[in-house]
């Protein structure tokens, strides 16, 4: 990704997916600095981020990423790199299906990068990766909501 001779045109978008806890706005260093070299970013802020009521499953957070797959891959035919960071990746990982690079596709995920981040099997959530145990260093806040 060094090569700043490319036009920006001909450069991957580069998809940011945050943790937990965190928000889209954890990428901005990272965004701002690939944006000096001409490359375009997205990173969506997932809806499990301080959801209130919480999010059930990974599903909407993985919605929301391929609605941004679905404009880059599919709308603007553009060749997509998807990074995801700790919860990120699982998301990543449910969210690219589908939109990979074909010899038949113009645009599309080329690549994916996960760092310090869950990968799990098809039907795999999370928490059954963790045997349905939250780790003992974080503090479960329990939001009751009938309508869940």
């Amino acid at each position: 990704m060094s090569d700043s001779r490319l036009p920006s045109s001909m450069k991957p978008t580069i998809v940011f997916v945050h943790g937990a806890w965190d928000n889209g706005s954890a990428w901005d260093s990272v965004c701002s600095l690939l944006a000096e070299h001409g490359y375009p970013t997205v990173a969506p802020s997932l809806p499990s981020a301080g959801g209130r009521p919480p999010v059930p499953s990974h599903l909407k957070d993985a919605d929301v990423v391929r609605q941004e797959l679905q404009r880059l891959v599919i709308d603007e035919k553009k060749e997509v790199i998807a990074v995801g960071h700790s919860y990120g990746g699982f998301v990543v990982a449910e969210s690219i299906r589908g939109y990979e690079k074909t010899d038949t596709r113009e645009g599309g995920v080329t690549d994916c990068l996960v760092m310090s981040a869950f990968v799990g099997c098809r039907g795999e959530s999370v928490m059954s990766i963790l045997d349905n145990k939250m780790p003992e260093f974080l503090e479960l806040d329990v939001c009751i909501n009938p309508k869940f």
